[in-house]
């Protein structure tokens, strides 16, 4: 029996269309069984399901925690879980966290079993980065509507660092109530591609902010293959779709 879970899928529709073709195969196969409610910039079938949400925002970091709340008040299932176009997701993921724990309704949990892949290294690896991910969070619905509208009526013009609930430093930033966050570790890895064309800042060529790798690397890992590969279908899409403009 599946969780009592929708997935909220996000997307600004910046992605090269050899990365959306291969990013899409990867999440049908992950939400199999799952509703989903898909936020993206125009109202056009994504294939993912009947819910869909035009973010009518300002596209950026607050914009996102914006649209996960009007995503969470259409959905009816007691759990959300937020996936985006950058990010692969091992099927594991959306269902191995309510088989191993009785998940808890004051509780957020973010999956850190999850590798990264820079798309603008000459020669790519997996690298894994011990960062709370939106990208990543399973959390009670009812937690994140209460979180985030707390935090639109705190900042009604928007806050220029907003963060995922539960960390601490956001929190303590925003002086908003404080939630509780679980990590936890998925058996399966899940993917998450840094690129140019993302939310956050990648700082290519700057020495002192560059993102960096962590600690733990690897070329080639199960289920996903080689890491040359999967930055391979973003860059080839992105040459392919400069070559043509």
């Amino acid at each position: 029996m599946l969780p009592d879970l929708t997935i909220i899928y996000m997307t600004a529709s910046r992605m090269p269309k050899r990365w959306v073709d291969f990013h899409r195969k990867h999440l049908l196969a992950a939400i199999d069984g799952f509703p989903v409610v898909t936020v993206s910039p125009k109202d056009e079938d994504m294939g993912f399901g009947d819910k869909h949400l035009v973010q009518d925002l300002p596209w950026g970091g607050w914009s996102t925690f914006c649209m996960w709340n009007r995503a969470a008040k259409v959905a009816e299932t007691e759990f959300v879980a937020i996936a985006e176009d950058d990010s692969l997701y091992h099927p594991n993921h959306f269902t191995e966290y309510f088989k191993e724990f009785d998940p808890k309704p004051d509780e957020v949990v973010y999956d850190m079993s999850r590798w990264t892949v820079m798309s603008w290294h000459k020669d790519p690896c997996y690298s894994l980065i011990r960062r709370l991910g939106g990208f990543m969070m399973i959390a009670p619905r009812k937690l994140v509507i209460e979180a985030l509208d707390e935090r639109e009526a705190m900042y009604p013009d928007g806050h220029s660092r907003p963060g995922e609930i539960g960390r601490e430093d956001t929190e303590l930033r925003m002086n908003v109530t404080r939630r509780k966050h679980v990590e936890w570790w998925c058996k399966s890895a899940s993917i998450n591609l840094a690129h140019p064309q993302g939310v956050a800042p990648t700082y290519i060529g700057h020495p002192v902010l560059k993102r960096k790798k962590g600690e733990v690397k690897a070329y080639d890992v199960p289920h996903w293959g080689k890491a040359k590969d999967i930055a391979d279908v973003f860059n080839r899409g992105m040459e392919e779709e400069s070559d043509n403009s």
